[in-house]
């Protein structure tokens, strides 16, 4: 009897060895996680600014384009304009001579 006693008094050692493993696994893990979660906090913070910084940038872009924009409208109205005379030019030259 007393080496049955024996060999679950061993085992249960083996496994009270083994639990205090796992729990120092488990505290590993924990503090792994925690560094891990506040670095993903640092990274969501950093990431949000670089949205917000680049909106503004958009923003500044967009109200520097507006002249240029602008200009580009008007030179296209006037090139169509000057398209429009020169073709009545021609059409009025074409017509003076097939007539004169």
């Amino acid at each position: 009897m007393d080496s049955k006693l024996d060999r679950i008094i061993t085992k249960l050692d083996k496994i009270e060895n083994h639990l205090s493993s796992v729990d120092i696994t488990l505290e590993s893990q924990r503090k792994d996680l925690e560094h891990h979660i506040f670095r993903t906090d640092l990274s969501e913070e950093n990431l949000e600014m670089l949205r917000n910084e680049f909106k503004e940038t958009i923003k500044a872009l967009k109200s520097e384009l507006r002249p240029v924009k602008a200009h580009v409208a008007f030179m296209d109205a006037a090139l169509k304009i000057i398209g429009g005379i020169a073709t009545v030019a021609t059409f009025l030259g074409g017509a003076y001579k097939f007539f004169f």
